[in-house]
């Protein structure tokens, strides 16, 4: 049998893909001996591959909110946890929603933009819808860590009565 080294060593492509594959390994296979829900950051489809090769004959799932997300964090689920707490308030996914002017135009190179200028990192944020007047977002609490230089906009994350959270942004 390999060994957890050998097989992110065979797996990884780069420095990178070692760090991730190791923290991706370790929170999983920790959960499942402790028996307690744990999830990672969103990975892309490539690190989806690397991660389910990885963890290939342990108990994991994909999860992405929708039934057709691109980014998914990578779940440990116990059994005393049905798949409907991955959509609780609770659950490694918060939604999170904004408005604008229409006339703005804005896109998702927009959005993710000035996510990761206000310092939040790629692999918090999930998949992004923008629609005419409204965005859409979803985002990994457990991994959203946002800092906001001096001066800059500020963020106010609130609880919403669904599941999530809603999104302010002032300048």
């Amino acid at each position: 049998m390999v060994d957890r080294r050998e097989k992110i060593a065979r797996l990884a492509q780069s420095k990178e893909d070692e760090v991730l594959l190791a923290r991706v390994y370790e929170r999983i296979t920790l959960a499942a001996q402790r028996n307690v829900p744990a999830s990672t950051c969103f990975l892309s489809k490539r690190e989806q591959m690397l991660c389910q090769e990885l963890l290939r004959g342990e108990d994991f799932r994909f999860f992405g909110g929708t039934e057709l997300s691109e980014r998914e964090v990578c779940c440990y689920l116990p059994e005393y946890l049905d798949e409907s707490w991955l959509y609780s308030a609770d659950g490694p996914i918060a939604a999170v929603r904004a408005s604008f002017f229409e006339n703005d135009k804005l896109t998702h190179r927009d959005f993710l933009g000035s996510l990761m200028g206000s310092g939040i990192k790629r692999e918090t944020v999930g998949d992004i819808y923008v629609g005419e007047g409204s965005f859409c977002g979803k985002f990994s609490p457990t991994c959203c860590k946002i800092s906001v230089p001096p001066g800059g906009r500020s963020f106010t994350w609130r609880k919403s009565s669904s599941p999530g959270f809603t999104f302010r942004s002032s300048l």
